[in-house]
């Protein structure tokens, strides 16, 4: 005789996707795409696990600050003013590659991590690249905006402990 199997199948590679995109959208920032604060937070743990170590190298955090982003918010809108913040986020992109991590921290605040900070003039050569390539005018939503920033520089290991209190706050 014949036998019949009885059963159901399930495609699972559509959960798979699913599972895939909630876990990214877990460690990004929507608008962006960059890593958030939460993602921010275990990679620096990560980085001060790892220059707790004898002989380790100096890191840095780079925490970039627009300047007058909320006065742009409220005269051009919330819809000029994600995009100006996606162009940010595509300029530092661009500029630091795959060199340095880079994270939004909140609405207008961004951060570098440079894993291998030698010496403060390459920090600071780095900053003014930034605050250079920001500088550039942005054409957004038929409007030139031009973008200034401030930068702080935060260094490990000496202020590992005063990064890591200023990102979980």
């Amino acid at each position: 005789g014949r036998r019949r199997l009885a059963g159901s199948q399930t495609d699972i590679s559509e959960r798979q996707r699913f599972q895939r995109e909630l876990e990214h959208a877990a460690r990004h920032d929507p608008l962006t795409g960059l890593i958030n604060r939460h993602q921010l937070n275990i990679q620096l743990q990560r980085t001060a696990s790892q220059l707790s170590r004898p002989g380790a190298r100096h890191a840095a955090l780079l925490f970039i600050d627009l300047d007058r982003f909320k006065h742009i918010n409220v005269t051009l809108g919330h819809a000029v003013a994600d995009a100006l913040l996606q162009e940010v986020a595509h300029r530092l992109s661009a500029l630091l590659g795959d060199t340095h991590g880079l994270a939004r921290l909140s609405a207008d605040e961004f951060v570098v991590i440079v894993e291998q900070a030698d010496c403060s003039d390459a920090l600071g050569a780095l900053a003014d690249q930034i605050l250079e390539r920001l500088s550039q005018p942005m054409l957004i939503a038929e409007h030139e905006l031009v973008v200034t920033a401030s930068i702080g520089i935060s260094l490990f290991p000496a202020t590992a402990r005063d990064s890591l209190q200023l990102i979980t706050q």
